[in-house]
C-alpha cells in the first residue's frame, strides 16, 4: 500500500514530497551480558529495523526471517513486492517518545524478553515512560547510518502527557513538558550538528485529543482543550515553543 501509493504521487506530479512515518522505541540491554545484547538486538530487528529496512534495502533483516522460521512462519513476500515497497521517498519520518531496556529471560513473550524500569532515568508516571533525551540523539545518527546518509529526517511525533491542571487563571504551568521538549529539541540540535539531515519537528501535539488507546484521558497537548465547552486555552509549553519557533523563523 505505502509503495503503490508513493507511484500514484509520483504520477499525478503533485507538488510537495512524500515519506513514511515509523513509531519507533529503541530497546536497550539491561546488562552487556551476552543475552542481554543478543536480547535487545533481535527486539529491535523485530519492531523496528523489519519494517524499516523493508522499504529502504528491499529485504528484511536475516534475523527477523530466522526468527520466524523458527517459529514455523514465514514472511509472505510475493514476486515483484518489494520493488514496490522499495520505491523511492522524499524523507525518513520518525515518531520518538521514549526507550526501553530489555533483558533475557526464558518463557517470557514471544522473544524471551523482560522490560525492566531504570531507576536513574527520568519516570512520567502517567505515560508510564523513562524519560532518554539522549536516545533521540542515538537513534537520529543510527538512522542516518541505515540510510547510507542520503534520506532527510522528519521528527514528525515528540511530546509527553501530564495531567494538567487549569487554575482559576485559565493558565496551565506544564513545566516538566516545557522541560520535555527543550531537551528533545536540544537532543535534535546535536545531532544536526553530528551531521545527520533532520528538516523538521512537530511536537505531538499542538492540542489535547482523542489517544487511541486512552481516548480523552491522556493530554499530550500544547493547548489545553476543555472537552465539555471546547474551549482552548494556551498551555506554558504552548507559549514557549510558539515564541521559539518565531525567533528560530526571524533567525533563519
Amino acid at each position: 500500500a505505502h509503495g503503490e501509493t508513493v507511484k500514484l504521487f509520483r504520477a499525478m506530479k503533485l507538488k510537495g514530497k512524500i515519506g513514511f512515518a515509523f513509531d519507533i522505541v529503541p530497546k536497550l540491554p539491561y546488562t552487556q551480558s551476552d543475552e542481554d545484547k543478543k536480547t535487545a538486538r533481535l527486539a529491535n530487528v523485530l519492531t523496528q529495523r523489519f519494517f524499516y529496512e523493508g522499504v529502504l534495502k528491499g529485504k528484511y533483516p536475516e534475523e527477523a526471517e530466522e526468527f520466524f522460521k523458527s517459529k514455523n512462519a514465514v514472511s509472505p513476500v510475493l514476486d515483484g513486492d518489494m520493488e514496490i515497497v522499495t520505491e523511492k521517498c522524499d524523507f525518513f519520518g520518525l515518531n520518538y517518545y521514549l526507550t526501553q531496556v530489555v533483558r533475557y529471560k526464558k518463557g517470557e513473550g514471544d522473544i524471551d524478553c523482560e522490560y525492566v524500569r531504570r531507576k536513574d532515568f527520568p519516570y512520567c508516571s502517567e505515560a508510564e515512560w523513562e524519560i532518554d533525551p539522549e536516545g533521540l540523539y542515538d537513534l537520529l545518527l543510527q538512522i542516518k547510518s541505515d540510510t547510507e546518509d542520503s534520506m532527510p529526517i522528519i521528527i514528525t511525533e515528540n511530546g509527553i502527557c501530564y495531567d494538567d491542571i487549569l487554575t482559576e487563571n485559565k493558565e496551565i504551568n506544564d513545566d516538566k513538558r516545557l522541560e520535555y521538549i527543550k531537551l528533545h529539541i536540544g537532543a535534535m540540535e546535536k545531532a544536526i550538528e553530528s551531521g545527520v539531515k533532520v528538516i523538521g519537528y512537530t511536537c505531538w501535539s499542538a492540542f489535547d485529543n482523542f489517544e487511541w488507546n486512552n481516548g480523552f484521558s491522556k493530554r499530550f497537548g500544547l493547548i489545553y482543550v476543555d472537552f465539555d465547552t471546547q474551549e482552548r486555552y494556551i498551555k506554558k509549553s504552548g507559549k514557549w515553543y510558539r515564541d521559539f519557533i518565531k525567533k528560530q523563523t526571524e533567525e533563519y
